[in-house]
């Protein structure tokens, strides 16, 4: 009896391709994800000290 695996290689190399891609593509993500946030809170610290310079001006630092 013999079988049909022609193209099976293909097929595998083209889905580990995949995985890889899919792979990375989520490390970049929660690289963006984590920039995102240390921009978000540097930009939650310097409105909260503005606001803390505007009510007394000893406070400011």
């Amino acid at each position: 009896m013999k079988t049909n695996t022609r193209g099976s290689v293909t097929v595998y190399a083209s889905l580990m391709f995949l995985v890889v891609l899919l792979l990375l593509s989520m490390c970049l993500e929660g690289a963006y994800l984590y920039l995102g946030k240390g921009k978000a809170q540097g930009a939650y610290m310097a409105a909260l000290a503005g606001a803390r310079g505007n009510y007394q001006k000893e406070l400011e630092q």
